[in-house]
């Protein structure tokens, strides 16, 4: 490897510190706030905010629509093509909007049925105002991801970050509560996404014609994202279920998991227009550079990440109120994150070759699945059984991925999606 080539690796590194910010404050900091929360005022307060969370994670899969991998793909192609045209975001700003008032509308609904556990409501419609802010500010990450303006994206997060601190800290010392803190977040988001969106007014425009085509076209992406979210909340709805008293445990492990994934996710985030633009050239030498750099930089980050986490396990311990005899479970929990590194990469890799429709149904397979196993594994072993269960589906799905890239790669060439689909 020359010395350029060193540099430019190293660039993308540094690239990736703005992403895993943004999804820090996106994905990570109600994972932190779980965690805080559980640190101050305990494992019961943490159960109605993790249900919350896990229930606003699926509105908000559904109010993305699928954008946040089919956005990317479009913009990177629009600006690789001079003259290309935006205007389909637009519809599907309308879309999404649309999906978000009738999230909106449903979790009140629900609020005023007292069908949602009476602890999480409050948590469900103040998270559930994440919805159209989460819309906007996907739009201006994934146009600057495109157009490598990366450090916009670093400026955004410090601005959103900085909102939401100040106002926690305010909110602590005159009405101190979990509620304070998660109210404070949401603002902190609005700043966010005004900064990220600057410069952008063509993505924020929003038409209503031809909504069902771009509904029907993005569904794919769509089913494969709410799927995937479902997936990765399928423990917390299982021991609900079966062992609500551990409920606390396992959204402290779940928490700690997705800490984890921050790189390897961002990662892939950043990697995926470049994947994109190979894939449309048929440019399989370029593709499997992007796929190997991507992996290893995931594996990396992923292990030191991990090892940090066992060197502080006491430490972690203390502070969230776990047993000391459950850390060993919540590390292997967490430890699981390994293969969904190489599952994450194969289905972005799919869906940047236009497989879309053909992952979404894979998704389908791998969510049964891991239903199957939850249900049966958890029901014989208790808690040490979902890490199992976790162990398995992800072990099934880093299987039938790995299986599908290799035929769509070796035998199709990058030709016709419906060819491999129908095989």
């Amino acid at each position: 490897m020359t010395g350029l080539d060193q540099l430019r690796r190293f660039t993308r590194l540094l690239h990736v510190f703005p992403v895993v910010a943004f999804r820090g404050l996106s994905g990570g900091m109600p994972i932190l706030i779980g965690l805080y929360i559980a640190h101050r005022w305990g494992l019961a307060a943490l159960a109605g905010y993790t249900f919350a969370s896990s229930f606003v994670a699926v509105g908000l899969i559904v109010t993305d629509w699928g954008c946040t991998r089919w956005l990317p793909r479009e913009l990177a192609l629009v600006r690789a093509s001079p003259g290309g045209s935006v205007a389909p975001a637009a519809t599907a700003n309308a879309l999404r909007l649309m999906l978000a008032l009738l999230f909106l509308l449903t979790t009140g609904l629900l609020a005023i049925t007292h069908a949602l556990p009476a602890e999480a409501i409050r948590f469900a419609l103040e998270l559930g105002l994440l919805c159209p802010i989460t819309i906007y500010s996907l739009n201006g990450v994934s146009d600057r991801i495109v157009t490598r303006e990366i450090g916009g994206i670093g400026v955004a997060v410090t601005v959103g970050l900085a909102m939401f601190l100040i106002l926690a800290f305010v909110a602590q010392r005159f009405a101190p509560g979990p509620h304070s803190v998660v109210v404070a977040y949401v603002i902190g988001r609005v700043a966010e996404a005004v900064v990220m969106m600057h410069g952008r007014r063509d993505l924020y425009r929003a038409a209503f014609r031809h909504l069902m085509p771009t509904a029907a076209g993005l569904w794919p992406f769509s089913i494969q994202a709410i799927l995937g979210v479902v997936y990765s909340r399928l423990s917390v709805f299982v021991v609900e279920h079966y062992r609500r008293q551990d409920l606390g445990l396992v959204g402290a492990a779940s928490a700690l998991q997705n800490i984890l994934l921050l790189f390897p996710l961002s990662i892939a985030l950043l990697n995926y227009p470049a994947l994109t633009v190979a894939a449309a050239e048929r440019d399989r030498r370029r593709l499997g550079r992007v796929v190997r750099d991507s992996l290893g930089l995931s594996l990396l980050a992923l292990t030191v990440a991990a090892a940090a986490l066992f060197l502080a396990r006491h430490f972690v311990a203390s502070a969230l109120h776990i047993p000391p005899q459950s850390m060993p479970l919540v590390i292997a929990y967490a430890a699981t994150a390994y293969i969904t590194v190489g599952t994450t990469l194969a289905g972005v890799l799919l869906q940047a070759m236009r497989y879309e429709s053909l992952t979404a149904r894979l998704s389908v397979l791998t969510l049964a699945l891991a239903l199957v196993y939850q249900f049966l594994l958890i029901r014989w072993f208790g808690l040490w059984g979902l890490v199992g269960a976790l162990a398995a589906a992800e072990l099934t799905s880093l299987l039938v991925f790995g299986f599908v890239v290799v035929r769509a790669t070796r035998r199709s060439a990058f030709g016709d999606s419906g060819t491999v689909a129908a095989r």
